[in-house]
């Protein structure tokens, strides 16, 4: 079952089927309750979630309001890249907003080996890389909900 999940996540489908093989050398099926975190901020980031089934809240804290949350992340998406970077350590918090099935990644010897074999490394930045631009192409989009006033001659151009 691990071996298919891994085949057809839209994430993993155009790694090598040595990548993935690698892949499911450091992968566990996890069940995640309701409330439960996954992530929490400034703890070692050291794994990424592949969600299954269900949904997770991206949120930031912020003491004098409590958690934010700014993103919701879903089926056949993805939780956690700051195990690429050092210091690796969790930006954010990430909490189970219903039952959740994922595949857990075991970041830290997946690392070791995107190290000694740079082709791995290659195809996983690619495919991180990806969901890095629409994560922040949904922030900016967030951002200019909240806060941006549209100019009426760029309305008139036809410019979002």
């Amino acid at each position: 079952m691990l071996k298919d999940i891994l085949a057809t996540h839209p994430l993993l489908r155009k790694l090598s089927p040595d990548t993935r093989s690698l892949l499911h050398d450091c992968a566990i099926e996890v069940s995640i309750k309701k409330d439960e975190y996954l992530l929490k901020t400034g703890e070692n980031a050291d794994r990424f979630y592949l969600v299954q089934h269900g949904s997770v809240a991206l949120q930031i804290y912020d003491p004098r309001i409590g958690s934010i949350e700014f993103m919701t992340v879903q089926e056949n998406d993805v939780v956690g890249w700051s195990w690429m970077f050092p210091p690796c350590r969790w930006h954010f918090d990430a909490m189970a907003k219903e039952d959740v099935s994922a595949v857990q990644v075991d970041g830290v010897q997946l690392l070791l080996r995107c190290e000694t074999d740079y082709r791995i490394g290659y195809q996983l930045m690619s495919c991180f890389s990806q969901i890095m631009m629409e994560r922040l192409v949904a922030a900016r989009l967030q951002m200019l909900d909240l806060y941006g006033e549209r100019n009426p001659e760029e309305t008139e151009r036809g410019t979002p």
